[in-house]
């Protein structure tokens, strides 16, 4: 069943979708400018608790022009949204949306962070394009608290012009 978001105007577009159970769904937003994909600013976040009955706008610290790129819910109190405002940048909550705290901070500095997704609660997995000669991945084993990046050795060579796409993967189990 359609479940309506009401936004502050006209252009929004609900790119990415997260739900961990069958109330709660976290949703990533971008303003398309006019309909063009010349994005535009909108960094919040938009959670349901009920289904999609109502909805919950939670503004998201970041500035400048602000592109979601992933969403990845763990429960209805934790969620991380992946964006790009120039760099890629990592936002968690553990309170429900009331307080964003990044979690990158030197990742992704010129670079961009295609999409998060969660093996657990404390383990997962930062794609992004490939930066510095290889492709940007970390892995966080504490929520990210603290990232490591995977070796170029681990990771295939680059094909000229290669690049990942935000939110587009799949994974069973541990494989991505």
């Amino acid at each position: 069943m359609d479940q309506p978001i009401s936004f502050p105007g006209q252009n929004y577009w609900a790119f990415f979708m997260s739900a961990p159970d069958t109330s709660t769904v976290w949703v990533g937003v971008d303003n398309l400018n006019g309909g063009s994909f010349s994005y535009g600013s909108y960094s919040s976040a938009i959670k349901s608790g009920d289904g999609g009955n109502t909805w919950e706008f939670y503004p998201l610290s970041d500035t400048g022009t602000v592109i979601i790129c992933s969403v990845c819910a763990i429960n209805t109190n934790t969620c991380f949204y992946v964006n790009w405002n120039g760099n890629g940048n990592i936002w968690k909550t553990s309170d429900g949306g009331a307080t964003w705290i990044r979690k990158t901070t030197m990742q992704y500095i010129g670079g961009w962070a295609d999409f998060y997704h969660a093996f657990s609660a404390d383990t997962g997995i930062v794609v992004g394009d490939p930066n510095g000669g290889y492709w940007e991945i970390y892995l966080t084993s504490d929520g990210g608290e603290n990232w490591v990046r995977v070796p170029s050795a681990n990771i295939p060579v680059i094909i000229s012009g290669e690049y990942g796409f935000s939110s587009q993967y799949s994974s069973i189990g541990n494989i991505v």
